[in-house]
């Protein structure tokens, strides 16, 4: 044995398998980089690596026979009295680049080094799938759970974005049907979306899930490589990883995200204890095969979720677009009417000569025509515009409970319930489906903003100051909320806190001593109120004009009841709660909104809510009073 060995170091072959090993590594290494960098197909690294694995013997052989010596190459041989020289400085490097190369891949093998680019390298799937039994889990997160991270954008503009993040969506309702699988929700997941060196351990306990989902999109010209990987956060190891290369249409999109959805389902259908689902394929529906419509669709779906005054218009003007691109392109249609149904909640949409409660439920009713089971159309086409106009309140809160029977978790639809039966004077249950509503989606500003409303309404103004305090991410559009917030404050008797959050409050050019006045007017005057307010405002008094005038809920505010109409308002439907103004509490304004935005009908079918009584009826008519 000893003689066999030193017969290979006489002959170099020890010096060649070393030297080989580590320069093959780092060959295995580039074509990774390489094939990620230039785009070339997934099985260029494979070739490359299948290679050098056939070369190694040969490699060995080759240096038995041969040596190469200053003569040239010579064969080699046992006679030729060649004697077995010290070890040489050539052989300590071959031994120390050896070494190093082991202690890479053992890092490797170990998980502490896993790729967290989107590009998981192909020479490791073979690792990977060895890797993917389950250990014991002692986390104490529900382990059939999963959290589906935004996905990189690694196109050559980086212009892509909304595209990178719509596949990721996609694949997350996919995900979201599997029966006994917790995942987080878009607005959650989105939280770290542009976000530098992200540690997956700490996102997956942020989100409290067990699992994570990492990927990238890269489009080129008429073609499209996705690439996802499923990582075990207690562990940080990649259970599964796979890229797609193909032609980019609609049709491949959906199917790439089905075979992503099925094979994580795979992976993890066994210690997710989900049965028999990991033997499931999934099938998401397309809706279009035009990929301009599907385009616009995803623009503008990314825009809604920070719609704003500023792209409200833009965010219709593209749905619009991938409707007339694809008329048939039902999810567009119900996005649309989405769309159409909030505009009027913003002074852009009051200020345009355009009846969006009329266009939003024709819209909702064509997205119905096409899929009849899309939860949000189902909603808007049964009712009025939410915060905004005259409404048939008894249809619209039937509409919602339709749409949720259809998808019991459609934050959306949860947080509209939730802010009806808070206008509705259902504070608690409201209340529990705003909350429900945050459960689901808990970087939903409406969401919060309404929970903060509910709060105030039944004089819970600490609560409601803390949450306002804790949600920083709560958009200076809600100037109306804090100023709501200060005059509960201020009818509380803390008048300091009161005027610091109307200063808080005030945008850059707002006379803030003078709103002081209009909001905090001991003498009760609606007519100067207005006034001052008007004169306050400075360049802002223009946006009212546009609008038609001061909104209901700011002439509630400023105890000009009597000008108080349904269809001049944002937020009416928390007016008549508002205890601020213990006149308007008892005031014939009131009830006269209450019968007009179909409350006590609604009450009449589901009961009073509990400050509110039938009562005898009263010479106006009336037969109900409320607290």
């Amino acid at each position: 044995m000893f003689n066999f060995i030193a017969e290979l170091r006489r002959r170099h072959v020890l010096r060649v398998a070393g030297a080989y090993a580590v320069v093959g590594w780092l060959l295995a290494q580039v074509s990774v980089t390489l094939e990620t960098a230039l785009e070339l197909p997934n099985w260029f690294d494979t070739v490359i690596v299948s290679t050098l694995l056939i070369g190694f013997p040969i490699a060995l052989l080759l240096a038995w026979a041969f040596e190469i010596t200053p003569e040239g190459v010579k064969r080699s041989s046992a006679e030729d009295g060649t004697e077995i020289k010290a070890m040489r400085a050539t052989d300590y490097a071959v031994i120390a680049g050896l070494l190093l190369v082991s202690a890479l891949a053992a890092w490797q093998l170990a998980g502490i080094g896993g790729e967290t680019g989107a590009d998981k390298p192909t020479l490791n799937r073979v690792v990977e799938a060895e890797m993917s039994s389950p250990e014991v889990d002692t986390n104490p997160v529900n382990v059939a759970s999963i959290a589906v991270l935004p996905f990189a954008d690694l196109s050559a503009d980086g212009d892509q974005e909304y595209f990178s993040d719509g596949i990721a969506e996609e694949i997350l309702n996919v995900l979201a049907r599997v029966d006994g699988l917790k995942v987080a929700s878009r607005t959650s997941s989105f939280q770290f979306k542009g976000r530098d060196g992200i540690n997956i351990p700490d996102v997956a306990q942020t989100l409290e899930v067990a699992h994570v989902l990492e990927g990238s999109v890269r489009k080129a010209g008429d073609t499209v490589r996705i690439t996802a990987q499923l990582i075990r956060a207690d562990s940080d190891t990649h259970l599964w990883s796979q890229t797609f290369d193909r032609r980019l249409t609609v049709e491949n999109i959906f199917e790439i995200q089905d075979e992503i959805a099925t094979g994580i389902v795979s992976q993890l259908g066994d210690q997710m204890d989900l049965g028999r689902v990991n033997t499931l394929r999934f099938t998401a529906a397309a809706d279009t095969d035009n990929l301009r419509a599907y385009e616009a669709y995803l623009e503008a779906r990314d825009l809604l979720s920070q719609r704003s005054n500023d792209n409200l218009l833009e965010i219709i003007g593209r749905f619009e677009l991938a409707t007339q691109l694809d008329p048939n392109f039902g999810r567009a249609w119900e996005a649309l009417a989405a769309a159409y149904y909030v505009a009027p909640t913003f002074s852009v949409g009051r200020a345009r000569a355009v009846d969006f409660d009329k266009n939003a439920k024709e819209a909702a009713e064509a997205a119905l025509a096409i899929n009849d089971q899309l939860p949000l159309a189902i909603a808007i086409s049964s009712g009025g515009n939410l915060g905004f106009g005259a409404n048939d309140t008894v249809a619209w809160m039937e509409g919602v409970n339709k749409g949720l029977s259809i998808d019991p978790d459609e934050a959306v639809l949860i947080g509209w319930r939730g802010q009806y039966l808070t206008s509705l004077g259902y504070f608690e249950k409201g209340e529990a489906d705003l909350r429900r509503a945050l459960e689901i989606d808990p970087l939903d500003w409406i969401s919060a903003s309404w929970l903060i409303r509910n709060l105030i309404l039944q004089r819970r103004v600490d609560e409601a100051l803390g949450f306002l305090t804790e949600r920083a991410d709560l958009r200076s559009a809600n100037g109306p909320l804090r100023g709501t917030l200060a005059l509960a404050l201020a009818a509380e008797g803390r008048q300091s806190e009161a005027e610091a959050m109307m200063i808080d409050t005030a945008p850059p050019g707002i006379d803030v001593e003078r709103m002081k006045m209009a909001f905090f007017d001991p003498d009760d005057n609606p007519e100067q109120a207005i006034a001052d307010f008007m004169a306050a405002l400075g360049p802002f008094a223009r946006m009212f004009e546009e609008m038609g005038g001061i909104p209901s809920d700011m002439r509630h505010n400023l105890g000009d009841y009597k000008n108080i109409t349904a269809e001049n308002t944002r937020f009416w439907e928390t007016i008549v709660w508002l205890w601020n103004r213990p006149d308007f509490m008892q005031s014939p304004h009131r009830y006269r909104l209450m019968q007009e935005q179909g409350f006590v009908d609604y009450w009449r079918v589901h009961g009073f809510p509990p400050q509110c009584r039938q009562i005898d009826p009263l010479p106006d008519g009336r037969d109900f009073g409320c607290d």
